[in-house]
């Protein structure tokens, strides 16, 4: 009976799990309130020039194909639209999901394509942080980094999807 309660959030609605972390972990009473700080749509300029080049290279791929197998000529296009298509709507469904929230107590980063994983940890948790940008962002005022957890047993590294250069110093 106690090991069926342990597993107490899988698919549960939204004011269950607020309880439920409210019961169980009043420490993180609050958190899931968090008001989420969206990607600046400046990291566009970031996502561009890198979907540019994959889709250059599909596109030589493609070319090549079309050379060796004339036959086949529908086969590579249809290939490389839905290669460029599928790239796209992945680039757009993590633009919307991912995300940092910088609150009093606690830092929340969230993280996903089709599916989204939201990581809180209190600031006192936080081992250290690094940064890293690239020119576009550096010109852009947005960095990305990772949030290295203190004491880990597993030594736990997120990544901090690009935000504003203030939320990672």
């Amino acid at each position: 009976d106690h090991e069926a309660r342990t597993f107490f959030l899988p698919y549960s609605k939204m004011e269950r799990i607020k309880d439920l972390i409210s019961r169980l972990l009043p420490e993180f009473d609050g958190c899931i309130e968090m008001e989420e700080e969206r990607q600046s749509p400046s990291i566009w300029l970031v996502y561009l020039p890198k979907v540019f080049i994959y889709l250059a290279f599909s596109a030589s791929v493609t070319a090549l194909v079309y050379e060796l197998w004339h036959e086949y000529t529908i086969i590579p296009l249809i290939g490389f639209a839905a290669l460029g298509a599928f790239l796209l709507i992945v680039k757009i469904a993590v633009y919307y999901t991912r995300s940092v929230s910088l609150g009093e107590k606690m830092i929340s980063v969230a993280d996903g394509a089709f599916s989204k994983k939201r990581l809180f940890v209190g600031y006192g948790k936080i081992q250290y942080i690094e940064s890293s940008q690239d020119p576009i962002a550096k010109r852009c005022k947005i960095a990305k980094g990772s949030l290295h957890l203190l004491a880990s047993a597993a030594n736990q590294t997120w990544r901090i999807p690009y935000t504003k250069e203030e939320n990672i110093e």
